[in-house]
């Protein structure tokens, strides 16, 4: 016979005591299961939920009741930046927990920790007052603080059963760095103190993410609460301040010069160009540009970051290795870096070098409306972008993508971070590779981009190759695989053309985009002018056949369909209005 299970409820616990059914909305969630025996069914849970114990109770079942299951899932630790700060642990002493009041005047502050006490914190006032009421976490030093997870509390020893399930629907966080200065976390688009979600449940945790702050003191100010009343559990997320060294103004490139032996010999540019530059040991010939008004500045990431694949906003990437302390290079938003260009110059790559595809790693996040720019820069000083990517793009390292052409002449790679406001954010570059070993169609992004980045196209002579002279791309510019992955920009803007074709260089400067506009409005125009002939034609023809045939004309009858069928006879005054 077969044994299986039709459909089933899900419930989820962290101490193995207190339960709650999982719900999508306001029902509980029926997950459906197997329609035969073998038949292996992948159910997803809409909305990830916070548990240390999992329970499956079947519904409906045929013959018997048999299941075989396996859950996926991930730590909360898994995410950028989100290490338990030790409430849980217990690394925090219960001396830097504190209350505005507490209910049971005898009781220890640890209750208040996430799910190491089966109690939690209740103020005294049964009946409190929004926003006056708080719980406080010292965390010693300062820190990175991104998340904050909450949970209900089970109610005090002797208390009824309905005080067990107390819990906070929404509140405040506020935060300060000596404990006397707070400043609440604030709504970007409203101006005002963010409200953040709750707990719908006394003993199921929930996650809330934010952006990035620096501090030591951590307030939460409960708004709304269950019927019970206020009872709350918590931990901190976050993780260490990175140290911060200033990268030198003064580190020059250092290109060893090879003597040529033969005319087909080409010259050879500094060993770093072929090697991906991780920062870990040098700049690998990478400078400050000594004309632009700030720095980058070489961070080292800390030793005890963790995190897996995508990498977090304060861990440095280092290429095939799960060791993430080490070094890139950093530029934060503020006063002192506002509409400020910070350029970081390359060696000189040689000419006839390439083509190459320059690969890099960023972080590109905040709400400074942060731009990164990738120039190449000739021997005139004069600076062309290839790439560019502006705005906030997340707390994760992405990978970008240019094509660096061969030129006659040497040349040098810029990468430029900017901000136009003096609001948090930060730009961050790491593991740099110049490399002659990708196929040009690797180095490209699959889909078309927009081409809004980039202002002033410029022409660049960049020699005869036959690679970058394709006549049949004409309207693009570029041919269609060369283009920048991760930007929101177009293929890059550089135009490249020979000597015999610069009179019509301004042809190959033309973005698709606007070339099919310009073809369209002159098709347009010369449709109107067709039309207005035709019509002119038209008139005369009538006119004239109305003084030389006005007899044959009286003797024609136009029939005219509007739902009725009816006859009309056309007079030679109003031939020519009539038509």
């Amino acid at each position: 016979k077969a044994y299986y299970v039709f459909t089933f409820k899900l419930e989820v616990s962290t101490n193995g005591e207190d339960w709650m059914i999982y719900r999508h909305g306001k029902n509980h969630k029926v997950f459906h299961a197997n329609a035969d025996a073998t038949e292996v069914v992948l159910n997803r849970i809409p909305q990830p939920v916070l548990a240390r114990f999992v329970r499956i109770r079947p519904q409906t079942w045929k013959t018997g009741i048999a299941l075989r299951f396996e859950l996926y899932g991930c730590q909360i630790t898994d995410a950028p930046c989100s290490e338990l700060q030790g409430m849980l642990s217990g690394l925090l002493p219960d001396s830097q927990i504190s209350a505005s009041s507490m209910r049971d005047i005898h009781g220890s502050m640890g209750a208040a920790r996430l799910m190491a006490s089966k109690s939690g914190w209740y103020p005294n006032p049964t009946q409190p007052i929004a926003g006056e009421e708080w719980l406080q976490v010292d965390l010693g030093v300062p820190k990175m603080v991104r998340g904050l997870i909450t949970q209900g509390a089970r109610g005090l020893e002797g208390s009824s059963s309905a005080e067990n399930r107390a819990f906070v629907r929404k509140y405040k966080l506020a935060h300060s760095l000596n404990g006397k200065d707070w400043n609440y976390i604030m709504e970007s688009k409203t101006g005002f103190a963010k409200i953040f979600e709750g707990n719908s449940h006394y003993d199921t945790p929930e996650v809330r993410r934010f952006d990035e702050i620096v501090t030591q003191h951590i307030r939460v100010f409960p708004e709304r609460w269950s019927p019970a009343g206020i009872g709350m559990r918590l931990e901190i997320l976050g993780c260490d301040l990175p140290e911060i060294t200033t990268l030198p103004d003064t580190v020059t490139p250092t290109v060893p010069k090879v003597e040529q032996t033969t005319s087909a010999m080409r010259p050879a540019t500094s060993p770093s160009l072929s090697a991906v530059c991780d920062f870990e040991k040098s700049l690998c010939g990478w400078s400050a540009d000594p004309h632009s008004g700030v720095s980058w500045t070489l961070h080292t990431a800390s030793s005890g970051s963790s995190g897996h694949g995508t990498h977090g906003t304060w861990q440095d990437l280092s290429l095939g290795s799960d060791n993430f302390s080490g070094n890139y290079l950093h530029l934060d938003a503020g006063s002192h870096t506002q509409r400020k260009k910070a350029r970081l110059l390359s060696p000189e790559v040689g000419p006839e070098r390439g083509p190459l595809c320059l690969l890099f790693y960023y972080q590109l996040q905040g709400e400074a409306q942060g731009s990164l720019r990738v120039l190449l820069r000739d021997n005139n000083q004069e600076d062309t972008p290839l790439w560019a990517l502006k705005g906030d793009q997340g707390p994760h390292w992405r990978e970008g993508r240019t094509i660096l052409p061969q030129s006659p002449k040497e040349y040098q790679v810029v990468f430029e971070g900017f901000f136009d406001h003096p609001t948090r954010g930060h730009i961050r570059i790491d593991n740099i590779h110049m490399s002659n070993s990708i196929e040009l169609e690797q180095c490209a992004q699959p889909l078309p981009a927009l081409t809004s980045g980039i202002p002033n196209r410029k022409t660049v002579d960049l020699g005869n190759d036959p690679a970058f002279n394709h006549k049949q791309h004409i309207n693009g510019g570029w041919p269609p695989f060369f283009s920048t992955p991760s930007s929101n920009l177009d293929p890059p803007s550089v135009t490249l053309v020979s000597e015999k074709d610069k009179d019509n260089a301004w042809l190959y400067t033309l973005d698709p985009i606007l070339l099919t506009i310009i073809v369209m409005s002159s098709l347009g125009v010369l449709m109107g002018a067709v039309c207005a002939g035709l019509l002119l034609y038209c008139t005369c023809s009538y006119s004239g056949l109305s003084s030389r045939s006005s007899t044959t004309l009286e003797n024609y009858n136009f029939e005219l369909y509007d739902g009725i069928k009816h006859k009309v006879k056309i007079n030679q005054q109003r031939c020519c209005s009539e038509a």
